[in-house]
C-alpha cells in the first residue's frame, strides 16, 4: 500500500510538472509567433495531457477533426446569420450535436473556444483562421511532448500479482480444510471482495502500461489478469458446491489434499498441466470406488464430482492462458 501512494504521488508530481511546464513553452511559442490569444495554446496543451501515451494521441485526433468541422459549422452560421448571437446559438447546436452523435465530445469546449475567437474579432478571415489552427497545432504538439514521457509501472504490477496469488492461495487453502470440515472457519464472501478489489486495480494499471507502450503492444498482463478473473468466477462456484457437502464423504480428504496442493503451487509460471495429470488419475480412481448406498452417500458423491469438474475448469483456464503466450511474452515476462 505504502508503494502504490509513492508510484500515486509521483505519477501526480510528474503530472503537475507536465501541465506547467507545457502550458508555459506553448504560450510562450504562440507569443514569440505573435498569434492572438497564445493562452488558449497553454489551455489545449493542458486538456491534452491525458494519464497514458495512446489516450493523448486518440484525443488529439479526435479534437483535430473536430476542429475542421467546427470550422464549416461557424462559417456557415456566421455567414447565414452574421456575427450575431443567434449564429453563436445556431454554431453551439450544429456543433454539440455532431460531437455527442460522433463520439467527440472531448473537442466539444476547445474548438468552441477557438471558433468564439472569430465572433470576438468579428471576422473569419484567413489571417484568423490560419491563428486558431496555429493556437491548436502549437498545444496538441506541446502537449504530446510532454507525454512522451510516462513512468513504467510493471514494478507495481508486480507486486499487485504477488497479493493477488497470495489471495488465491489464501482461498484454496481454506477451501481444503471446509471439505474435511478440521476446523470450523467462517468463510465469507468478504474474502473474494477483496480478491475482486485486487484484481479490478491490477486491471486498471495492465491497461494504462498496455496505452503507455506505444511502439510494442503489451498485452501480457491484461491477458493475466482476465485469465484471473475467469478463475476467480470459478473459485466462487467451486466455495457454492464445497457448502453444499452435507457430511464428508472418505473422498473427501484426497480432493482437500489435492486442493491443498494447488494451493502449495499456485504460480504464475507453473503450467498446471501435473496438477491436471494428478487430478485425471484421482477422477479415475473415484470412478473405481463402490457405489453410493444411502441417498445422502450419493449426493455427496456427485457433488465431489461437481467440485472436481470445478477445478478442472480452473486449471484449464491457465493451461489456454499459456498456450495462447507468444514466444516473445514468455522469453520477457517468464525467463
Amino acid at each position: 500500500m505504502r508503494e502504490q501512494r509513492l508510484l500515486f504521488s509521483s505519477v501526480n508530481l510528474i503530472k503537475v510538472l507536465k501541465v506547467t511546464i507545457g502550458a508555459f513553452l506553448a504560450i510562450l511559442i504562440a507569443n514569440l509567433l505573435g498569434i492572438s490569444y497564445s493562452t488558449s495554446a497553454g489551455v489545449i496543451t493542458i486538456l491534452s495531457i491525458q494519464n497514458t501515451k495512446r489516450e493523448t494521441l486518440l484525443l488529439v485526433g479526435k479534437r483535430i477533426g473536430a476542429f475542421f468541422i467546427a470550422l464549416i459549422i461557424a462559417f456557415l452560421s456566421f455567414h447565414l446569420f452574421g456575427y450575431q448571437v443567434l449564429a453563436i446559438g445556431c454554431f453551439l447546436l450544429l456543433f454539440s450535436s455532431f460531437c455527442y452523435l460522433c463520439s467527440l465530445q472531448d473537442g466539444l469546449v476547445m474548438n468552441t473556444v477557438l471558433m468564439f475567437h472569430f465572433y470576438a474579432e468579428q471576422s473569419m478571415s484567413f489571417f484568423w483562421i490560419k491563428n486558431e489552427m496555429l493556437l491548436l497545432f502549437i498545444g496538441t504538439f506541446i502537449g504530446i511532448i510532454m507525454n512522451t514521457y510516462m513512468p513504467g509501472n510493471v514494478g507495481a504490477i508486480r507486486e499487485k500479482q504477488k497479493n493477488l496469488e497470495s489471495s488465491i492461495r489464501e482461498i484454496l487453502y481454506q477451501m481444503a480444510q471446509m471439505i474435511t470440515m478440521e476446523n470450523d472457519i467462517c468463510y465469507t464472501d468478504v474474502r473474494f471482495d477483496k480478491l475482486d478489489q485486487e484484481l479490478q486495480k491490477m486491471e486498471i494499471w495492465a491497461y494504462e502500461e498496455r496505452d503507455n507502450a506505444l511502439i510494442s503492444d503489451n498485452q501480457y498482463f491484461i491477458k493475466y489478469v482476465q485469465m484471473r478473473e475467469s478463475q476467480s468466477f470459478i473459485l466462487k462456484k467451486l466455495y457454492k458446491n464445497i457448502n453444499l457437502l452435507h457430511s464428508v464423504p472418505k473422498q473427501a480428504k484426497f480432493v482437500s489434499s489435492y486442493i491443498e496442493e494447488i494451493s502449495k503451487t499456485f504460480h504464475e509460471h507453473n503450467n498446471a498441466k501435473r496438477l491436471k495429470e494428478n487430478l485425471d488419475t484421482m477422477i479415475e480412481k473415484m470412478k473405481e470406488e463402490p457405489l453410493p448406498v444411502t441417498r445422502g452417500e450419493f449426493e455427496n458423491r456427485a457433488i465431489l464430482y461437481r467440485i472436481l469438474y470445478d477445478l478442472e475448469e480452473f486449471l484449464q483456464i491457465k493451461i489456454q492462458f499459456i498456450m495462447k503466450l507468444t514466444e516473445e511474452e514468455i522469453e520477457r515476462f517468464w525467463e
